[in-house]
């Protein structure tokens, strides 16, 4: 949909949970920003498209909101996301991948 409306390049970030080889070699091709949610996609990405030069990683920082509410749930509870520890093993796997 960005590529359709003219977006280009670093206009666009890309970002899903389970993503198949094909939506991260579209991303690749259209040179978005790919947003990681798992550490394990690190891997994934790098076989099917290769690690770009930018990228950027979801942080899940658990726990409770301080405010409910009924739009999303807390961070503890979510699927996606890393933690921080995670968050620190990733950017050190990726910056030895030269990212």
């Amino acid at each position: 949909m960005s590529d359709a409306c003219g977006f280009k390049d670093g206009e666009i970030m890309f970002s899903s949970n389970e993503t198949p080889a094909q939506d991260y070699q579209l991303a690749r091709k259209l040179n978005a920003t790919i947003n990681l949610d798992d550490i394990t996609h690190i891997a994934f990405l790098e076989k099917v498209a290769s690690i770009p030069e930018t990228i950027s990683c979801r942080f899940n920082p658990g726990g409770e909101f301080a405010i409910a509410n009924n739009i999303m749930d807390n961070p503890g509870d979510a699927k996606y996301g890393m933690t921080k520890q995670q968050l620190i093993e990733a950017f050190k796997i990726l910056k030895a991948k030269g990212g």
